[in-house]
């Protein structure tokens, strides 16, 4: 459903209508919204099955948003949305179509030995809240679990071979892995290093794909727990018809957050004792065949908490790599809580915002610029004098900057002695500048111009690289990775995202 595609039926069905109706909501900001809930409520009260336009769709998300019964019965009366019975019913009879049809593609799939859908899944709560009192009534926290059944897509026959994954477990020769042999031969840093170049995707999904989702019933185990994660797990495969007897042959995929992972893992070792290799099913029973990764977007979030929380610094600092004076700077809030996932979309929008203006001010250094007010001028005088860059400049240019500004290679030049930046090529090298001293008003008095500028940054005596640099450049490296990796999951590139994921799992290995 898309209100852009229910403008477009109303205007070829009816223009008069549609004319009449524009006329009327030409003035107002969002006058095709207008008009579409105004001819549907019209449709509406004139037809009640005619309901498929848009006030079916504001009936289910009035039960999405839980509105209050009186909000529900207003809207139908005005013919804004259908009643809530009809929109239960409705949500039921989707609900049935689409359980049927998923228990049928995953036992056609099954009996073809091969696995069509993953299961994310995930806690939930809502709190019942008692308006009106009486004996024995009060505030409850219901908790239960939801998944989310998603389909697969282009994969190869066996990619989910529960035999050929069990025997390379056993044959061990992933024994002597360690963090440096991942860096050093895991990761494919050449791609990495192309960012945001749409030539160099690894792998897309194909075009036009829409991934298929269905949700299954949720049930009231609570999943952070070893025995609700084997009930809540049992109950979503009999839903999706996950038979046990292709447990020996097939590997269910389950995803969700660290938590779910750790009790799938944990399940697994408590259950593993209780195998009887006798019982075809018991690989089923113990959960033993199941394979659970973390989600994408827990991925994402973890690694930018983790950001945040190495980057940001003291509320009050004198440091000006640390993003608290970006932020107090630019007029964003300065999290409380970097372990809060909740953030998500406040913390993105405003760390994106600092390393986006950290990336300009290395273009202002790459063109010579004295002050960032001079590149908007800059740009205007060449279209003027016609002499407008190409795109191979750019690249050229960015190249540049990626190898002076955002690469660990950088961050260990600055760390070392003025002398390392004078040993490296001329494109590599820092701009060496004047020591920073803080801007002193007019109207201030000696003592306190005195104390401002004690309260400037300095470096430890001993110490002659440049740490606000370093951690300047280790911000725009590590942030990097994860602006691609935002760009890469709305352009399906699936080879992208997966190189992003090992350097974020990295990092956390090196962390911890």
């Amino acid at each position: 459903f898309r209100i852009a595609d229910v403008a477009c039926l109303f205007k070829t069905r009816s223009p008069l209508v549609w004319y009449l109706t524009e006329c009327m909501a030409a003035p107002q900001k969002k006058g095709v919204l207008i008009q579409v809930a105004a001819i549907s409520s019209f449709i509406l009260s004139r037809n009640q099955y005619a309901n498929s336009y848009m006030a079916m769709h504001m009936g289910i998300w009035h039960i999405a948003c839980g509105s209050h019964v009186d909000v529900k019965r207003v809207a139908s009366h005005l013919a804004m949305s259908v009643h809530e019975t009809t929109a239960r019913q409705a949500l039921a009879t989707m609900v049935d179509t689409s359980l049927e049809n998923l228990r049928t593609e995953v036992g056609q799939g099954q009996k073809r030995y091969q696995v069509l859908y993953q299961f994310v899944l995930d806690n939930i709560q809502e709190f019942l809240r008692v308006w009106e009192g009486g004996t024995g009534l009060k505030n409850r926290l219901i908790c239960g679990t939801a998944c989310t059944a998603i389909g697969l897509d282009d994969c190869t026959d066996d990619a989910f071979n529960f035999v050929d994954r069990l025997m390379r477990i056993l044959k061990n020769e992933r024994a002597e892995l360690t963090v440096q042999k991942i860096v050093d031969l895991d990761i494919n840093w050449t791609h990495v290093s192309n960012l945001f170049c749409t030539k160099y995707t690894i792998h897309c999904m194909r075009e036009g794909r829409k991934t298929q989702v269905v949700p299954l019933g949720t049930n009231a185990e609570h999943e952070i727990k070893t025995a609700g994660m084997k009930r809540c797990l049992n109950d979503f495969f009999t839903q999706a018809a996950v038979s046990p007897e292709y447990a020996l042959t097939l590997i269910p995929w389950v995803g969700g957050d660290g938590g779910s992972v750790l009790a799938i893992d944990r399940a697994q070792k408590y259950l593993a004792p209780t195998y009887d290799p006798n019982n075809p099913e018991s690989d089923y029973k113990t959960l033993q065949n199941i394979l659970p990764t973390i989600g994408i977007w827990h991925e994402q979030s973890t690694a930018q908490n983790t950001i945040a929380e190495n980057h940001y610094g003291p509320v009050a600092t004198n440091d000006p790599s640390a993003l608290s004076q970006s932020a107090a700077c630019a007029g964003f809030k300065r999290p409380t809580n970097f372990k809060d996932y909740s953030n998500y979309y406040n913390l993105s929008h405003s760390m994106t915002a600092f390393w986006e203006t950290q990336i300009l001010d290395c273009w202002r250094l790459e063109l010579g610029l004295d002050h960032w007010n001079k590149i908007i001028p800059y740009s205007h005088n060449l279209s003027q004098s016609n002499r407008v860059l190409n795109l191979e400049w750019f690249l050229e240019k960015a190249e540049c900057i990626v190898n002076c500004y955002m690469l660990l290679d950088a961050f260990e030049q600055a760390l070392s002695a003025v002398e390392a930046n004078e040993s490296v090529p001329d494109p590599l090298k820092f701009p060496v500048g004047d020591p920073y001293s803080p801007p002193v008003t007019s109207h201030m008095n000696n003592s306190s111009a005195k104390e401002s500028a004690l309260s400037a940054h300095e470096e430890k005596k001993e110490f002659t690289g440049d740490c606000v640099l370093a951690n300047s450049i280790l911000f725009k490296t590590v942030y990097s990775w994860w602006i691609e990796a935002s760009y890469a999951i709305p352009e399906g590139d699936i080879g992208r995202v997966w190189e992003v994921m090992k350097v974020n799992c990295d990092a956390r290995i090196k962390q911890s």
